[in-house]
C-alpha cells in the first residue's frame, strides 16, 4: 500500500471537521507539506531576522533548502555535521544546476595531516588540536606539502564573491570570510561542533603556570584555593600578556611542556569560577548577556561559555562563532531547543514551526508519514549506566518479528548495540544504527518495522555542562521516569531524552510504504498517540523462543507435545506451560489429530 492509499484510506468516510488545524494536517499529503517548508524557507531567505525553523525529519527541509537556494539571488552557505552530508548537498545543487563549492578542512585536504602521504607531519595535526590554525601551521612549521597544497591553494585564491553556494562542516562557521554578506543555514543543532572538551585540564594548566613565573601558582589544585592577593598578581600577568597564547611559542616548545593556545583563559576562568554542589562550576561571565565584559584587566569579547566538571577534572568551552557579517541566519531543526541554538550561535532568532498543534503532529505521524507508534515498555530504560536487560530486549525483537513476519531495524544507545552485539541478539534484526547517527540519517526510510530499545540519556554530566553554559547549577531527584532537575533542568532533559526518541521514531515511514515502529522505553513526548502496547515477558525466556522456533519451523505439520519434547530441551511441564500462554496470546491453534485421537497437534498460526 502506498502512502497515498493510506491516506485516501484513513481519510474515507471520517468527519475531521471538529478540528480545522486538525484537519488540515490530516488531509494535506506529503507533496504539501513540503510545499509549506519551501515556503517557510523563503521567508526566512527574505527576513530581517535570523530564523530558527522548527520543521519534523521527513518535512524536506534539506530537499526544499537548495530549491530555495536556487530560486534566490542572495550567495549561500551551507553548514552541516558530516562529510557524507556534503554529497547529498551536491547532488541537490546538481537537480538544481547549482554550482557548489565543498569548503576544504585541513584533516581532508591537506598531506600533512595524512598519515597516508608523504608529506605528512606528525605534528601538524597535534599542533592544530592546541589550538594552532592550520594556516599558522603553514606559516610557521616547516611543511613539505607547500607550495602545492591543496588547502593551502584554495585559502589563497578564494575569493567569496566567485562562489555562489559553499558548503562545509559547522566549525567553518569560524571562518569571518565563508560567512561575510552570506545567507549562513545550518542544518540540524551544531553545538558539539562548538564545543571543545579539556579531559586533561590539570596536566594542561600545569603545564602552562610551570613556565610562567609571573603566575603565582603551580597547578590545578593552587588555582581552585588562590586568595585575592594571589588573583590579582595572576590578573597583573594576564593584563600584560592576554588570555591567548602566541601560536609560535606553541610551536617553538618542547612537546613535553606544550599547551593549548587558550590555556590562559582557561586558568584566569578557573579563577573566576562559581562552584555549585552539584560538582560543576562555571565563570561569573556565563551569565553575562552582553557581547563584552569588563575585567579587572580590561574589555573581553564574550563569545565563550565555560563549564568546570569539579568531580572529573575537566574543563568544557562552548565557542560561539561570530556571525554578526552574515546576511541572515538560518536554522533547520526538527526537534529545537530555541534557548540552546541562541547560545551556541549567539544569534537571536525568531523561531517558526511549521506544525504547531500536537494533534497535528499527531496527523502528521500518522496519517502523511504512515507510522504507527507502539510502546513496549513504561519505564526509562537509561542504558547509559550499562544496566542493559540483553534477554528481555531480545524477547522483543523476536516478538516483533513473529508480529510482523520480518526483523525489524533496530536503534538503540551505543553501549545496548555493544552488549547486543557480544550476545548475537543484533542477528535479531536486519539493520541497526546506534543513537547518536540518527540525525540527518535517511538509512531507515524503507523499513517497514522498526524497534527503538531504551532512551539515549547523556548522562547527568552532560545536563548540569549544559546548565552551566547557561550559568544554572542543577541536581537530578529520583529516579527512571521520576527523575527531575527542576524547572530549567527538566527542559534540556526532555530535549536530550525525549526529542532523540522522537527523532528515531521519525527515521521509519519516510519511504513509500507506511511502517510500524516498537518503542521501549517510557521517555516519548506526552502529546505523542500510541497506538497501543505489546506485551515484552512474552518471549522473554529462551525456552519460549525455542519451543515458538520449532512450531514456526514445522510450519502447517504442527507438533505433539512429544515431539517438543523430543526436539526442544525443555520439561514437560514447561512445554505444557508455555504452549497455554502461546494460546492465550492467540499465536498457536490446537488440532486433535487423526490417528491418534487422544493426542493434540499444535501449530503456529499467529
Amino acid at each position: 500500500m502506498t502512502k497515498s492509499e493510506i491516506q485516501q484510506d484513513k481519510n474515507s468516510g471520517e468527519d475531521r471537521s471538529e478540528n480545522p488545524v486538525e484537519q488540515r494536517f490530516r488531509l494535506s499529503d506529503h507533496d504539501d507539506i513540503q510545499q509549506r517548508t519551501k515556503h517557510l524557507l523563503s521567508r526566512a531567505v527574505q527576513a530581517n531576522q535570523s530564523m530558527l525553523i522548527d520543521a519534523p525529519p521527513a518535512s524536506g527541509k534539506t530537499t526544499k533548502t537548495f530549491e530555495v537556494i536556487d530560486e534566490a539571488d542572495d550567495t549561500f552557505t551551507y553548514l552541516t555535521k558530516r562529510e557524507d552530508l556534503y554529497e547529498q548537498a551536491e547532488n541537490l545543487g546538481e537537480e538544481s544546476d547549482l554550482s557548489l563549492t565543498i569548503i576544504p578542512s585541513p584533516h581532508r585536504s591537506c598531506p600533512s595531516f595524512d598519515s597516508t602521504s608523504p608529506h605528512y607531519h606528525p605534528e601538524a595535526p597535534e599542533l592544530h588540536g592546541l589550538g594552532v590554525r592550520a594556516g599558522q601551521l603553514h606559516d610557521l612549521l616547516d611543511l613539505t606539502c607547500t607550495p602545492d597544497c591543496p588547502y593551502q591553494k584554495f585559502w589563497e585564491d578564494f575569493e567569496a564573491a566567485e562562489h555562489d553556494v559553499l558548503v562545509g562542516h559547522y566549525k567553518h562557521a569560524y571562518i569571518s570570510s565563508v560567512i561575510e554578506d552570506r545567507v549562513v543555514i545550518i542544518d540540524e543543532f551544531p553545538g558539539d561542533a562548538f564545543e571543545q572538551p579539556f579531559k586533561d585540564a590539570p596536566k594542561m594548566l600545569s603545564r602552562f603556570l610551570k613556565v610562567t613565573d609571573d603566575i603565582p601558582f603551580d597547578d590545578w589544585d593552587d588555582l581552585i584555593i588562590a586568595d585575592e592577593d594571589e588573583k590579582e598578581q595572576a590578573y597583573e600577568w594576564f593584563a600584560a600578556n592576554g588570555i591567548e597564547e602566541d601560536a609560535e611559542i606553541i610551536i617553538e616548545a618542547d612537546k613535553t611542556t606544550r599547551y593549548h593556545a587558550i590555556a590562559p583563559f582557561l586558568t584566569w576562568t578557573v579563577l573566576e569560577s562559581l562552584k555549585g554542589d552539584n560538582g560543576f562550576g562555571f565563570p561569573w561571565f556565563n551569565l553575562e548577556a552582553s557581547e563584552t565584559i569588563s575585567t579587572s584587566f580590561g574589555e573581553l569579547e564574550n563569545n565563550r561559555r565555560v563549564a568546570i566538571d569539579h568531580e572529573e577534572r575537566r574543563i568544557h568551552v562552548l565557542t560561539q562563532p561570530n556571525l554578526d557579517d552574515a546576511k541572515r541566519v538560518i536554522g533547520l531543526d526538527g526537534t529545537p531547543l530555541p534557548e540552546q541554538w541562541g547560545l551556541v550561535t549567539g544569534e537571536d532568532f525568531d523561531h517558526e514551526t511549521l506544525i504547531e498543534q500536537d494533534t497535528a503532529m499527531n496527523s502528521y505521524i500518522r496519517d502523511i508519514l504512515g507510522v504507527s507508534v507502539k510502546q513496549a515498555n513504561d519505564h526509562l530504560k537509561a542504558y547509559h549506566g550499562g544496566h542493559i536487560t540483553a534477554n528481555r530486549d531480545e524477547a522483543i525483537l523476536y516478538g516483533v518479528e513473529v508480529k510482523e513476519g520480518q526483523k525489524p531495524a533496530l536503534i538503540a544507545p551505543k553501549k545496548a548495540i555493544d552488549a547486543y552485539r557480544d550476545v548475537g541478539i543484533l542477528d535479531r534484526t536486519n539493520h541497526w544504527m546506534n543513537y547518536a547517527n540518527v540525525l540527518s540519517s535517511n538509512d531507515f526510510k524503507d523499513e517497514p518495522v522498526g524497534v527503538i530499545h531504551g532512551a539515549p540519556h547523556p548522562g547527568d554530566a552532560t545536563l548540569k555542562k549544559w546548565a552551566a553554559y547557561f550559568g544554572h547549577h542543577i541536581e537530578g531527584r529520583g529516579e527512571g521516569m521520576e527523575k527531575t532537575y527542576g524547572d530549567f533542568g527538566d527542559r534540556l532533559y526532555h530535549h536530550f531524552v525525549h526529542n532523540q526518541v522522537l527523532q528515531a521514531i521519525l527515521r521509519f515511514g519516510r519511504g513509500e510504504s507506511e511502517a510500524t515502529v516498537y518503542v521501549n522505553t517510557a521517555a516519548i513526548p506526552d502529546w505523542l498517540d500510541i497506538d497501543g502496547k505489546v506485551n515484552p515477558k512474552l518471549f522473554n525466556r529462551s525456552n519460549k523462543r525455542a519451543i515458538a522456533d520449532y512450531l514456526r519451523e514445522v510450519g502447517d505439520q504442527g507438533a505433539s507435545k512429544s515431539d517438543l519434547a523430543d526436539e526442544v530441551d525443555v520439561t514437560e511441564k514447561t512445554i505444557k506451560n508455555r504452549l497455554n500462554e502461546f494460546d492465550e496470546e492467540g499465536l498457536i491453534e490446537e488440532v486433535q489429530e487423526s490417528d491418534w485421537p487422544y493426542r493434540k497437534i499444535y501449530r503456529w498460526s499467529p
